[in-house]
């Protein structure tokens, strides 16, 4: 539909500078023919979309019901849901993690960040490194006592960052 748009938006200006380019008089043949040929253009881009309703009756005879709708790729969605899947978990495991360090350690919300490194085995993914961001209070917490737990917890290497 963009494509049959875009060709109307085309054509208009140029038959109509072929037309009021087009010599004037008794005697022009010429401006007729001119004429004649740019509505027959005209005509026939007005037209082109009826082509594919006469092939979608065709199909729709022959019991086919797709009625010129794309077939999109299932794989393509597929894809799209597996990453925003993957996005939404490891945010939620981000999440889970600061909550669980803040509760086990009594650190205020918002004085610990966490973020996770992932390493992907196949379809598998799992946490491959984890950085704990302390501000506030929490930078006089334990980083070795929170850096054990997380390694014990994850089996990862952590590693922690004062801001």
């Amino acid at each position: 539909m963009k494509e049959y748009l875009i060709s109307l938006l085309a054509a208009a200006p140029v038959l109509a500078i072929v037309g009021i380019l087009s010599p004037e008089g008794v005697r022009s043949g010429l401006s007729k023919h001119l004429r004649l040929i740019a509505a027959l253009v005209w005509i026939c881009i007005l037209i082109a979309p009826l082509s594919n309703l006469i092939i979608g009756w065709k199909d729709w005879q022959n019991g086919d019901f797709s009625f010129g709708t794309e077939q999109n790729d299932q794989s393509d969605y597929q894809s799209v849901l597996d990453e925003a899947l993957e996005s939404h978990s490891t945010a939620y495991f981000c999440d889970m993690l600061t909550q669980t360090l803040e509760e086990r350690f009594s650190i205020a919300k918002g004085e610990l960040r966490c973020h996770v490194a992932w390493a992907k085995n196949g379809d598998e993914l799992r946490p491959e490194k984890v950085t704990l961001f302390l501000s506030g209070n929490a930078v006089w917490m334990s980083p070795a006592e929170m850096e054990d737990y997380v390694t014990d917890l994850l089996g990862c290497e952590c590693v922690t960052v004062i801001e």
